[in-house]
């Protein structure tokens, strides 16, 4: 493996990376970490695993995993460690399609993507690669039910999909608005994504089942 040191500037995240937030202390626990194991790990300035990434027409790097570890050099460096200024990492020949699976490996198991992260990452690369659902999941690692699912979010109402988005209602509530959607108007789903930030399961399901009558 060969490593290569990118000035900061350059480097710039994963075209397809579904997660648009990230979480503050995570990332200044991980600078505390790289910071403290520099000097085992001089060659890499403390990193234990060099990302990847591939170079961009434009001459820029494009990340294909490592968003957490580019967040924490560039915290370090903005905090006086002038050596983080530049990034180690291993340059590669990643199509769109490499870049899209390795985008959704790195965050499929992490608490902070939100479903609606999800589901408009899933949506995208299937409408931009031409892909079927049955390609997709196999390609992503995840049963065609799952993805079904999960794209079913993005036909929301865009007030509902925020408040998805924003962790106000859990996915598998935002999973049964789904389902009453086609027997609803909007004006009860809209008062449904309501209660489902607070009613218990039970008095949920059962405030569905009224307006659905």
């Amino acid at each position: 493996m060969v490593v290569e040191f990118v000035e900061l500037g350059q480097v710039g995240p994963n075209p397809f990376q579904p997660r648009t937030v990230m979480e503050p202390a995570g990332v200044e626990v991980l600078a505390a970490n790289i910071l403290a194991s520099a000097g085992s790990c001089p060659e890499t300035l403390g990193m234990l695993q060099v990302p990847r990434g591939r170079r961009a027409d434009d001459g820029r790097v494009q990340l294909a995993y490592g968003h957490r570890r580019l967040a924490a050099f560039r915290l370090l460096a903005g905090g006086g460690h002038s050596q983080y200024g530049r990034f180690p990492l291993e340059l590669a020949t990643l199509s769109d399609a490499e870049m899209a699976v390795i985008a959704w490996s790195e965050n499929a198991v992490r608490e902070d993507v939100s479903p609606m992260e999800e589901a408009r990452f899933l949506r995208r690369i299937i409408d931009e690669f031409g892909w079927t659902g049955g390609q997709a999941a196999a390609r992503l690692g995840m049963s065609v039910g799952t993805l079904s699912n999960t794209l079913r979010l993005v036909n929301l109402p865009a007030e509902i999909q925020e408040m998805v988005g924003d962790g106000a209602i859990p996915r598998a509530r935002a999973l049964a608005l789904c389902s009453m959607m086609e027997h609803v108007d909007d004006a009860q789903l809209k008062r449904l994504a309501d209660d489902a930030q607070w009613l218990a399961s039970r008095a949920f399901k059962r405030r569905g089942m009224e307006l659905r009558q």
